[in-house]
């Protein structure tokens, strides 16, 4: 017997994403730029029993159920969730760090988690080993620090990364013989050493926990111990999914 279709819509300020699952299992994932281009996508899958739509932008998603049929469930401040949020305003917090924590618990439960996002900004959620979402802290990501040296001075030019295959190679810290190279240098490692000193002051607190980093620029991220750290790219999609389970099962 065929297990059921599920959907999942993830819709950031510019870009759109969305997953489709049979049971369990991700079967396939878009990104597209407009809503066009992604209802176009998503007639080659088969009709949702459900679906999953999480909406920070502004985008207007009104006949997508319509449209494709299934029970739907918009995420919002007011969704259940399988986990306690403690979050003083829950209002205020994005749903990508709302399914990541929901990820977070569901993956490790029993235990204290720490999941980091590298992307645009980087942000550093916790979930105690009582699957209670406690917060966290957002920062400038890679791209966001080099724009920032850019607009804010007068002189220093916009600097880009190099690959990541490049980064990856990079055994030992050498100055910057340029100002590209000391931008992009203050950059990642500025960037490494943050991530390195939250992962170390939340451990402290929390003996045990795990850290899940997730995000774009994971690639980037050299030089941690390996103990108790998993990259999971798809891990914000697993949170979704755990969300629209607890919803609709």
């Amino acid at each position: 017997m065929k297990k059921p279709s599920y959907w999942l819509i993830d819709a950031g300020n510019t870009r759109l994403k969305a997953a489709y699952y049979q049971g369990n299992a991700l079967v396939d994932e878009i990104a597209v730029d407009s809503l066009e281009a992604l209802e176009g996508r998503l007639n080659g899958w088969p009709s949702p029993r459900a679906g999953l739509l999480s909406n920070v932008g502004a985008w207007d998603f009104e006949g997508v159920p319509a449209r494709f049929g299934g029970h739907w469930l918009s995420l919002t401040s007011d969704t259940p969730l399988p986990i306690r949020v403690a979050y003083k305003s829950p209002e205020t917090l994005g749903n990508d760090r709302r399914a990541l924590a929901v990820a977070g618990a569901t993956f490790y439960p029993g235990r204290p988690v720490l999941v980091i996002d590298l992307g645009t900004c980087i942000t550093y959620d916790v979930v105690d080993a009582e699957g209670t979402y406690l917060g966290g802290a957002i920062s400038p990501g890679l791209q966001m620090r080099l724009r920032a040296m850019h607009h804010f001075t007068s002189a220093l030019p916009l600097a880009t990364l190099p690959p990541a295959e490049e980064v990856m190679q990079t055994k030992e810290l050498i100055p910057g013989a340029s100002t590209e190279a000391s931008l992009q240098q203050g950059a990642l490692e500025g960037w490494r050493g943050e991530i390195r000193h939250f992962r170390e002051a939340y451990r402290a607190r929390y003996p045990g926990m795990v850290t899940v980093v997730t995000g774009g620029d994971v690639e980037r991220l050299a030089h941690l111990p390996k103990s108790s750290i998993f990259a999971r790219p798809k891990f914000m999609l697993s949170g979704l999914k755990s969300i629209l389970d607890y919803n609709i099962l």
